[in-house]
């Protein structure tokens, strides 16, 4: 769970008397006041969603945005709804963006930058220079105060702090700024900071923390000055540091980080395996009991249970896999997944599941799920998700007596995901656009509560002002991330801290002459079939041809073993493939990448 401001800022805020002011409004250029229609579907795209959050209910979006809308009647309609996305995300991180300056004193209040988790992604996939000027922004900020020995951090990290809480803000946002500008110093250092205080190789004088004999983090609370109590218990953070140290590994090129990441692995493999006493969450998740909400045994272990294993293990477990080839992480990661059908499929957090077993199914070839999601969504495609009801109460009296902290009520509709899940199933492209709709349905939703001061949490909740936090925002900010960005080449996983996938990028996508980002005429659909095949889709909505680049990323794959076109021409280079649009098209590649 999230803390929004730390016990040493209360402490500073006691002191002080007052808390400070609120920082002003980045000007954004838009009207906020004018009244304007929300983002409604042209009349000439077919659709089927059920939309149950009306315009009445969404605050407008803004009448002069800077980001233009493309809609071509003859595109598909997946390329469409792709391009609302794209638009919709954008304006959310605009808005984002008018809400704090980057200062010195939201890093010590240990910032959560949740919101911010895919601007990453957007800059990737845009160029947009005013996003990569606010990433440096905060990056800079933050360096300054991570690298600088203050009352609170020392040798980059907090002097004590607890393993969840501390790296929240590290492992999904600010531990993959490094792809902004690979081999940057200060990027670099905001992820191997961390990376290596956790595998024990700092050079000042802090305490050990990882025990390379018993393969575990040896408490919950670690910090440069402090460590906790020694328990061998994390309170199941430790996949936070495993994701960090693989990001490292990525940002480096250093195996130490590769090897501490299956040092853990292993051991944890191994105890996965012999479920002994210290291990009772893993057993009882393995006996098929965690989702009943009227069993007993559930409570004392429900937190464990759903947010900590599944969500948690799965995905680096399968990064490990992806980048070492070695088989027992993937069988691993079964045993992890099996028991969580069909079960998982229909609990509000589905989106992160149903990307975990997209990402299993691909890297391992393995269908075992296939029925389960299938029945699942056959079963209740027609059944509307009501994201406004929702948003304001649980759907049973017995989800808000069981449900941790909101984030397990039963869906009553699949998640978008797991409509992504079911078309890399069928390819069938129904599937595809309903999850572009509801990602689109969410975007609205996330838009229309921040962008009102009345509906905000801060004014609901002046406890906690400081950092904008609430819960179902967040929840749903990563359900438009995790179907958006892996339809641009992003790691087919989730984003955010529940499954903590490193959610790196198997290729990008320039412009002719090299810049980051593609036009915003062309749409992509990027699906992997299987570990290292891609088939991906382009459409180009401008009236003139256009080229883009599609270049591997050397951390995993560092060519193009070879190529097959339909619809445009493509020029093979040594680091990349060329790729001509006709006007109007749609073009199909099937990749083939090699390590």
């Amino acid at each position: 769970m999230k803390r929004s401001v730390l016990l040493t800022l209360l402490l500073v805020v006691a002191a002080g008397g007052q808390s400070q002011e609120k920082p002003s409004q980045v000007e954004t250029g838009y009207d906020w006041q004018s009244p304007v229609k929300a983002d409604t579907p042209p009349r000439d795209m077919p659709i089927k969603y059920q939309w149950r959050v009306t315009e009445k209910r969404l605050y407008p979006l803004p009448p002069r945005s800077r980001i233009r809308r493309v809609h071509d009647p003859a595109a598909p309609t997946w390329a469409n709804n792709y391009f609302r996305l794209r638009k919709l995300y954008g304006e959310l991180a605009y808005l984002y963006m008018s809400f704090w300056k980057p200062e010195e004193r939201l890093i010590v209040e240990n910032q959560n930058m949740w919101q911010m988790s895919a601007w990453l992604d957007y800059y990737l996939l845009t160029g947009d220079e005013r996003i990569r000027s606010a990433i440096r922004d905060w990056a800079d900020v933050r360096y300054k105060v991570w690298s600088s020995d203050n009352r609170y951090f020392k040798a980059g990290y907090w002097k004590s702090q607890d393993v969840d809480h501390g790296n929240e803000d590290i492992g999904y946002t600010v531990g993959r700024w490094w792809m902004l500008e690979p081999g940057d110093e200060k990027l670099t250092y905001l992820v191997e900071s961390t990376a290596t205080l956790a595998g024990n190789w700092s050079e000042e004088d802090v305490p050990d923390w990882y025990d390379w004999e018993k393969h575990r983090w040896k408490s919950y609370h670690l910090g440069s000055e402090h460590i906790g109590k020694i328990t061998y218990d994390t309170n199941q953070n430790d996949h936070r540091l495993v994701q960090i140290v693989l990001l490292t590994h990525a940002a480096t090129g250093n195996e130490r980080y590769l090897k501490l990441a299956g040092d853990y692995l292993d051991g944890y493999i191994e105890r996965l395996n012999q479920l002994g006493p210290e291990e009772p969450h893993q057993k009882y998740y393995l006996q098929g009991f965690s989702y009943n909400h009227e069993d007993p045994r559930l409570g004392r272990y429900f937190n464990r249970i759903r947010y900590h294993f599944l969500e948690s293990m799965a995905n680096p477990l399968l990064d490990l896999y992806r980048m070492v080839d070695e088989s027992k992480y993937l069988l691993a990661a079964r045993k992890v997944l099996e028991p969580s059908l069909p079960d998982s499929l229909y609990t509000w957090v589905s989106n992160k599941e149903s990307s975990a077993l997209a990402n299993y199914r691909y890297l391992s070839g393995d269908h075992f799920m296939d029925r389960a999601v299938m029945d699942w969504v056959d079963k209740t495609r027609d059944y509307p998700d009501d994201l406004y009801q929702y948003f304001w109460r649980p759907l049973a009296y017995q989800d808000a007596r069981w449900d941790w902290f909101h984030m397990h009520w039963i869906r009553t509709h699949p998640a978008p995901t797991t409509y992504g899940l079911a078309y890399q199933i069928t390819g069938d492209e129904r599937y595809l656009n309903w999850m572009l709709e509801g990602a689109i349905e969410r975007a609205q939703m996330i838009y229309a509560q921040q962008s009102r001061p009345e509906t905000r949490y801060e004014s609901l909740h002046p406890e906690g002002a400081w950092n904008d936090w609430d819960w179902r925002v967040y929840i749903l900010a990563f359900e438009v991330a995790d179907v958006l960005f892996p339809m641009v080449g992003r790691h087919f996983a989730p984003g955010g801290e529940y499954s903590n996938a490193i959610c790196l990028y198997d290729v990008r996508f320039f412009q002719s002459d090299g810049a980051v980002g593609i036009p915003d005429t062309i749409a992509v659909n990027y699906r992997p079939t299987r570990s290292e095949r891609r088939l991906v889709e382009l459409y180009n909505a401008a009236d003139q041809p256009q080229t883009i680049l599609v270049e591997p990323q050397d951390f995993l794959y560092t060519r193009v073993a070879g190529v097959q076109v339909k619809g445009g021409t493509i020029v093979p280079r040594e680091k990349d493939v060329q790729v001509a649009l006709p006007p109007h098209s749609l073009v199909e590649l099937d990749i083939a990448l090699a390590k």
